[in-house]
């Protein structure tokens, strides 16, 4: 489960978002345990790529230690434009959450500097505990239902927050927020 925050102005038919996209969203085998995860910025309703700056931070939290993992990011071309990517060994069960604060970019047509915060869980080796616990993120999406191992045609529900205080985001304060659900990376993204 990929999920990405944007607040734009409506009416505006495209939507960017940065993505953090891994290999898959559950491991159950060692030989699943290196997982990739691929940063980048695009439209994917139109899988357009976007050229993207080295992310601020790139962070996984494990039982609430957080792990900075912002060395391990690597140049990549992620649907022909300047991407990212990193590797991480899962080694130990439970719910890994991968989170990315990407360097702000100005947006000319809403004249403002806008940050997609940007978050994805991966639970590991059978221990699905604590996928609904908040990193902390300026704003994030909480989960309400199990956010890996979803299917196509499937619900997914959650609360957005201004998780300084976890009050919900009011909705007169954003136009659009939009949950994005990745069962599995496209394959033709690289």
């Amino acid at each position: 489960m990929a999920i990405a925050l944007l607040m734009c102005l409506s009416g505006r038919a495209e939507a960017q978002f940065s993505m953090l996209i891994p290999s898959s969203s559950t491991v159950m085998e060692d030989k699943e345990s290196s997982l990739k995860l691929d940063v980048f910025s695009a439209y994917p309703m139109e899988m357009r790529g976007l050229d993207m700056q080295q992310p601020k931070s790139l962070t996984i939290t494990r039982d609430g230690k957080v792990e900075d993992l912002k060395a391990m990011l690597k140049p990549a071309t992620i649907i022909g434009h300047q991407a990212w990517r990193a590797v991480y060994e899962v080694k130990q069960p439970g719910v890994h959450q991968f989170a990315m604060e990407p360097a702000p970019y100005f947006d000319p047509e809403e004249d403002r500097f806008i940050i997609h915060y940007t978050k994805t869980v991966v639970a590991a080796f059978g221990d699905e505990k604590g996928w609904d616990v908040p990193l902390g993120l300026k704003m994030e999406i909480i989960p309400l239902t199990r956010p890996f191992a979803n299917y196509s045609g499937n619900i997914f529900q959650a609360v957005c927050c201004w998780t300084v205080n976890l009050s919900p985001v009011p909705r007169w304060k954003w136009n659009t927020i939009i949950v994005m659900m990745s069962i599995r990376p496209p394959t033709s993204i690289s």
